[in-house]
């Protein structure tokens, strides 16, 4: 999540009522975790292309990219979200292991919601 979080970073966080968009989750997926940013919501539809990030058909506005970190795919990656199910990057978006190669995220995959470091 460089920029945003470093490696041995201490962050605050908070049992999750609801998810909004942009918020930084922990998620556990295969024993793993990961902290990731919530970009779509569900059942939105979602498309990734050197553009951007299109949430129906809409470029969202991601004021906390530095313009190195605006990489997205050379390819355009398109999704319908599940209901239940959320769409998280990184903020690293060249090295970031995220959405764009584990899928949708799970409600009950998300842990806890960070509101600070």
């Amino acid at each position: 999540m460089a920029p945003t979080f470093h490696s041995g970073d201490i962050v605050l966080s908070k049992p999750i009522r609801k998810i909004r968009r942009y918020d930084i989750v922990i998620f556990k997926r295969k024993e793993k975790l990961f902290i990731k940013r919530v970009i779509g919501l569900p059942d939105e539809s979602l498309r990734l292309s050197p553009k951007g990030v299109e949430i129906n058909q809409r470029i969202l506005y991601e004021p906390y990219l530095t313009e190195a970190n605006r990489y997205y795919l050379r390819r355009p990656m398109e999704c319908v979200i599940p209901n239940d199910s959320y769409f998280v990057l990184g903020d690293n978006r060249r090295s970031s292991v995220d959405s764009r190669t584990l899928g949708v995220i799970k409600r009950e995959e998300i842990i806890v919601k960070i509101f600070s470091k």
